[in-house]
């Protein structure tokens, strides 16, 4: 779980009301489904995993190896 647990009750937010939360009607999953689960990119679309994959943000990789760690940037 992440450090923020929500549990498994309705946390209040600007993204959906609690009446919302309580509209949804899903059902437990079965053992079937949970076995057919996999972790991470490995049950997803393979474009969609690729996707996943790609640098968009950030600095790019050889910027971050030319630096080495505790070296103080320049400002």
């Amino acid at each position: 779980m992440s450090r923020r647990d929500p549990g498994l009750g309705y946390v209040p937010n600007d993204a959906y009301a609690e009446a919302d939360w309580a509209a949804v009607d899903s059902p437990p999953l079965t053992d079937a489904e949970l076995a057919r689960t996999r972790p991470g990119v490995k049950g997803m679309l393979p474009a969609m995993a690729e996707a996943f994959g790609r640098r968009t943000a950030g600095q790019p990789q050889s910027a971050r190896a030319r630096r080495k760690r505790g070296a103080k940037r320049s400002e």
